[in-house]
Order: structure tokens, then C-alpha cells, then sequence
């Protein structure tokens, strides 16, 4: 790769992130998201016992995945879109920069602000097992939060797609969280489409192939789930490309 290219590109992306930054959106879901892990030490009265050490883990993953579905949804359509609403975007194109550049450096700083709250997390999470005497399970804990942060990378690039297809931030946040909800929901999918028929079934099969089914990253070996996010993520970031450069600005 042209390394003039590359070194456009890492600009871009630390201008993205710089966007991301102030953004206080980001920093009060990121400080509500450690507090609630942090408060599940409050609950430790309720006398758990052997479960204590899933019961925080279980919390820890659950903010993980709605703070960071929340992240993305804000934060895609407002790097993205908020670029051609102050005519940033359009003086970097006037400069040679590429829309799909641009698109790459908005997924890219996405993905490192969800990145930076799994980090957060992790470390809440693996204090509140060290301190509680629960040590010996955070290699464990780390694994079942891996599970929920792959999933934010296709979240992360159904949000960057959304902020393409999307105009208003309103709509493409909206459209974020559904597609989050729906691979949450996807199993459920795939039964309706096994005991539908005719054209609703051709739906429901349809609608099971475009939502990525979150659950595959617990269930499906490593390697599997790994093909997994990164086939959807490259298809959604592909498609956003794609379309915001087909897009009037």
C-alpha cells in the first residue's frame, strides 16, 4: 500500500478520534457504564455465594453490550454525518481524500473508542474478582467479555453503515440499536424461518442472513466466530463505503 496513503489515513483516523473525544455523550455512557460495574460490589449483602463471581461477570458483559451498542449508535452517525453538516468532510474530498477513506477512519476511531470502554470494564471487572477473592477466575471472566466486545464490532460497522444510508442521526441511531436487538434476538429468527413456509418463510431466511447472530460468538469455536465478525464487519463497512460515496453531501 502506498505508504502516503497510509500516512493520510492514520491522520484521519486520529481527526476522528479527536471528534470522538469531545463528545460528551461518550463520557458520561463510559462513566455510567464503570459505576454500575463497579456497584455490583453493593450487592454482595444478597449473599451470592458460589454464583457471586458469574453474577459479576454476568453484569460486566450485560453493560458491555447495551453502553456499547449505545457508543456506536451515537457516535457513527455523528463522526460520519457531523463531518458534511460543518463542511469538514467536504475540504478534506477537496484535498484528495477519499470517501471511502473517510468512511475507514470513522469506523476505525468507532472501533477504538468501543475498544477503550471493553479496557475499562475489563479492569472494573478483574478488581472486583481480585478483591472479592475471585482471582482465579479472570481468566475466565475475560473470555465471556470477549464474547460481547466481538459482537460491538459488527455493531460498530452496522452504525457506520446506518450513518450512510441514513441522513438524519436520529434515524441511523434508531436503526443501530434495532440491529443490535435483532442479533440478540437472531435464534429466534432462524426458528421462524424453519417453521414458516411460501414467502414469509423466504423472509424470515432473508432477515436471518443480513442480522448477525450474537450468540455464535459463545457457542462457535474461535476461529469460527472470528470469520464470523469479520465477514459481517467487512460486508457492512464495503457497504457504507459504497454508499457514502454515492451520497450528496
Amino acid at each position: 500500500m502506498n505508504p502516503s496513503r497510509l500516512h493520510r489515513g492514520w491522520h484521519l483516523v486520529q481527526f476522528q478520534l479527536a471528534a470522538a473525544v469531545h463528545q460528551r455523550v461518550a463520557w458520561v455512557l463510559s462513566g455510567a457504564a464503570l459505576a454500575v460495574v463497579l456497584a455490583g460490589a453493593a450487592l454482595r449483602t444478597f449473599n451470592f455465594g458460589a454464583a457471586e463471581s458469574r453474577f459479576f461477570v454476568s453484569v460486566a458483559e450485560g453493560v458491555l453490550v447495551a453502553t456499547g451498542t449505545l457508543l456506536a449508535a451515537v457516535l457513527g452517525p455523528a463522526l460520519l454525518g457531523e463531518g458534511g453538516a460543518t463542511r469538514t468532510a467536504p475540504l478534506f474530498f477537496s484535498r484528495g481524500v477519499r470517501r471511502s477513506e473517510w468512511v475507514g477512519a470513522t469506523l476505525a476511531a468507532v472501533w477504538v473508542v468501543l475498544g477503550w470502554l471493553v479496557v475499562l470494564l475489563a479492569g472494573a471487572l478483574t478488581w472486583l474478582l481480585v478483591r472479592h477473592g475471585h482471582g482465579s477466575e479472570v481468566g475466565a471472566a475475560w473470555r465471556q467479555l470477549a464474547g460481547g466486545a466481538t459482537g460491538l464490532v459488527i455493531v460498530g460497522a452496522g452504525a457506520v453503515l446506518f450513518a450512510a444510508v441514513f441522513e438524519r442521526a436520529a434515524v441511523a441511531t434508531t436503526a443501530t440499536v434495532a440491529l443490535a436487538v435483532a442479533g440478540q434476538l437472531a435464534p429466534i429468527l432462524k426458528r421462524l424461518g424453519a417453521t414458516s413456509t411460501g414467502a414469509e418463510a423466504l423472509g424470515w431466511r432473508a432477515l436471518d442472513w443480513l442480522v448477525p447472530n450474537f450468540s455464535t460468538m459463545h457457542t462457535a469455536p474461535g476461529q469460527v466466530a472470528l470469520l464470523y465478525v469479520v465477514g459481517y464487519a467487512a460486508v457492512y463497512a464495503v457497504a457504507a463505503a459504497v454508499i457514502f460515496s454515492r451520497r450528496e453531501l
